[in-house]
């Protein structure tokens, strides 16, 4: 049993909003609207929609000049590791041509199609940035100054969604003593284009550091280019073969059901529930951990692995093997991995391990994620005063008592007015909804309390005496 809003009776959800023009944003420099989302890619935009949809005025902050750079930014070979049907976009499927498996420039075209299907243009200020964030708790409303083409403009809302993201935008490089001592190209998976500009450059092999989804996309792209590849891998990793995530039983549930039915299916229950699902699939399905463990890449035994704990806690630590010939490279021996070893030091050949040994290569990648913590990066989003709405947002990512991920999609407790979506681009779709209700509710008076308790404290509060 599940309970959830789907519309309100009075401010239903009117998708012919969607295709009347939208009210361009003022030349001024003082701005007002109801809501300010952070972040136009594919989160915001698809944001923006849900609440043309709903009749909110709304105005969209993009630090990019133009719709669709959060995906034309991105390394040449990138492509989504997940099936197209869990990734619809509400309100314009993908073409049904589109390959199964996104490519970067499909993912660049929707978002522009999606973008001028609904007349969006006109609510976004591109190249734009944050400079600074208030929040007046009497008057109830937020304050962000900011910079738009060079020139400054402030604005005011009542809501402010922050949809960057899962955190997901600072890259994080471990600390790695004596960086000047190797000469080479040296760069975080989010500045690398391709390994044919590696070759450009001079390179003839690459050191890959890190072993999750993007680790396998430079593997297979630089060894396509005709680099010779090696892999460092710190700890052991969950290996999801696509024909498990695409098991009916799984997330291939959308391939065979409406989105809207998949949707209600997959995301009715608590994460702590509806994630374990897929997971005892997985489990079930597993057989491809033996062939990777003989060639050194160390694999999670997925009959036994906390799903939920890496994608909600760790949102991280797991590839999805796509059948392209990532890990073909690894199981065959043509890409040398080392498991269990971290870099400590730079040389002028390639690194020096923590078990003392070298690995040389001429160029490095480094695959090694982002800050999940959206509360940690919040001065690259909000600006000044940033650490004063840090510091009453809720704890990010992993599962509370509830069963509920933290953090994401619902009002924080020590703050009004703020929301944080974020996830992959099934989460966008449906989460997007769920925040959009949330926010007209809060608009019009009629949002009911936030219900910040759980089974455990509401026992601790009320237990009898004995």
């Amino acid at each position: 049993m599940a309970t959830l809003l789907t519309a309100f009776d009075d401010f239903p959800e009117d998708v012919r909003l969607l295709k009347e023009p939208s009210t361009a944003i003022g030349s001024g420099t003082v701005l007002s609207t109801d809501v300010v989302i952070v972040g136009g890619g594919n989160a915001g935009l698809i944001q923006a929609a849900r609440l043309k949809a709903l009749n909110v005025d709304f105005v969209v902050i993009e630090k990019n000049p133009q719709t669709g750079d959060n995906w034309a930014k991105r390394y040449d070979y990138m492509r989504f590791h997940i099936g197209k049907n869990y990734c619809q976009m509400p309100y314009l499927p993908y073409p049904e041509e589109a390959e199964y498996e996104l490519p970067r420039d499909e993912l660049e075209r929707h978002i522009q199609r999606f973008a001028r299907e609904f007349d969006l243009g006109p609510r976004v200020l591109n190249n734009s940035k944050v400079k600074a964030t208030s929040f007046d708790e009497n008057a109830q409303v937020w304050k962000l100054d900011l910079i738009v083409e060079g020139a400054q403009k402030s604005i005011t809302c009542r809501a402010l969604i922050i949809a960057t993201g899962s955190g997901f935008s600072t890259p994080f490089i471990p600390d790695v003593a004596d960086r000047g001592a190797f000469k080479g190209p040296s760069l975080h998976s989010s500045s690398f284009r391709s390994g044919k500009e590696l070759l450009q450059h001079g390179a003839k092999s690459v050191i890959i550091i890190g072993s999750a989804n993007s680790a396998f996309d430079v593997l297979e792209d630089c060894h396509n280019a005709g680099l010779t590849v090696q892999m460092i891998q710190r700890s052991p990793t969950y290996v999801i073969p696509m024909r498990y995530y695409a098991h009916p039983q799984g997330l291939g549930i959308f391939d065979v059901v409406s989105t809207e039915v998949a949707d209600a299916t997959i995301n009715m229950g608590p994460v702590a529930i509806g994630g374990q699902l897929p997971g005892l699939v997985h489990a079930a399905l597993a057989a491809e951990e033996p062939e990777l463990n003989d060639a050194g890449f160390k694999a999670v035994d997925s009959t036994k692995a906390d799903l939920i704990d890496h994608l909600h806690s760790r949102a991280g630590g797991f590839v999805v093997d796509m059948g392209t010939g990532g890990v073909d490279l690894i199981v065959s021996g043509t890409a040398k991995v080392r498991s269990g070893v971290t870099p400590v030091s730079y040389t002028s050949s390639g690194l020096r391990l923590s078990d003392g040994t070298l690995m040389e290569g001429d160029s490095l990648v480094w695959c090694t994620g982002f800050e999940t913590d959206t509360r940690k990066e919040l001065g690259a989003v909000l600006g000044e005063g940033a650490d004063a709405v840090a510091s009453k947002m809720d704890a990010m990512l992993g599962v509370d008592g509830e069963g509920e991920l933290r953090g994401l999609w619902k009002r924080h407790g020590g703050v009004d007015g703020l929301w944080v979506l974020s996830g992959g681009a099934g989460q966008h779709r449906w989460y997007s909804n769920v925040v959009g209700l949330q926010v007209k509710g809060w608009l019009e008076g009629i949002l009911p309390d936030a219900y910040r308790d759980t089974l455990e404290r509401s026992y601790q509060a009320n237990k009898p005496n004995m």
